[in-house]
């Protein structure tokens, strides 16, 4: 199997280049401009379409730019793909549902909370409406919140980790919220074997750990590896909400299970523990 990935030297895409070629899946080098792609002619089986603005800032700043990249870009992808006829693999975020008390479902109502989510809402609009177009294969995986080794920026377990590091007390904006983590080794394995599926179709599938927990247990169960105790309330942020009873946002995978016989493996602490020693190597 032939495979293009967009995005190819984001936290994802590095991870997913490395787990498909030691599955023996020949992936293409370089990594496209989806700004550029819908042109290209390459013999190719399938694209897994990671190239996206990521920081809801940029939305604000310059919208133009932003929801080109994330909608004109997939629209371009997805253009590619019919001209190659390849399938589409496109990675969403759990960022789309309405929060909710219990896990949501791929069916559950949907709810961008913010520019990004909404810009891949409308991604996934495209692909449903270019496989009923064009009978065009297209599966949309929900990420929700992954994490692990090389990971850089505001999320929240790098975050954390980059603090402790510098001695820092993390200043989290809504501590007390549940949330759903994947370590990144169980998202490449959801995106090869979705890469295996054989059917024709649309389809969505949540991809995510199944367990909420909270974002303050997260950081305890970080100082724990770095042996401390926290001594201090972890900082918030001025204005965040600290309400218990925030909404959880956690994943049913039970589609994943039935349509890709996939499960998450790595439970927290050892995706934790991973992710650490990843960040003591580097030192």
């Amino acid at each position: 199997m032939k495979v293009l990935i967009t995005g190819r030297d984001g936290f994802v895409g590095v991870h997913l280049d490395k787990y498909l070629k030691e599955r023996g899946v020949e992936v293409l080098k370089g990594n496209p401009d989806v700004m550029e792609i819908q042109g290209l002619r390459l013999d190719v089986d399938a694209v897994v379409h990671l190239a996206s603005i990521t920081d809801n800032g940029a939305f604000l700043k310059d919208p133009l730019a932003a929801y080109g990249v994330n909608v004109t870009g997939i629209l371009n992808t997805l253009e590619f793909c019919r001209i190659n006829n390849a399938r589409m693999v496109f990675l969403s975020t759990s960022g789309v549902y309405r929060p909710k008390s219990d896990a949501v479902k791929e069916s559950d109502e949907l709810a961008p909370h913010n520019s990004y989510a909404m810009s891949k809402l409308m991604g996934e609009q495209l692909c449903a409406r270019y496989c009923e177009d064009f009978h065009m294969p297209v599966t949309v995986l929900r990420l929700f919140n992954p994490y692990g080794p090389g990971q850089q920026g505001r999320f929240v377990v790098s975050y954390i980790f980059e603090c402790l590091n510098k001695n820092e007390i993390p200043a989290l904006r809504t501590p007390n919220s549940r949330r759903d983590f994947i370590y990144i080794d169980d998202v490449c394995d959801a995106v090869f074997k979705t890469l295996g599926l054989q059917d024709a179709g649309f389809d969505i599938i949540n991809i995510g750990s199944g367990a909420p927990v909270s974002i303050v247990e997260v950081a305890d169960k970080i100082y724990a590896l770095y042996e401390r105790q926290r001594q201090k309330p972890l900082e918030v942020q001025s204005g965040a909400a600290v309400d218990d009873k925030i909404p959880f946002i956690y994943a049913d995978v039970g589609k994943a299970g039935e349509r890709l016989s996939w499960k998450p493996e790595t439970p927290l602490e050892k995706g934790l523990e991973k992710t650490l020693r990843h960040l003591n190597r580097q030192r």
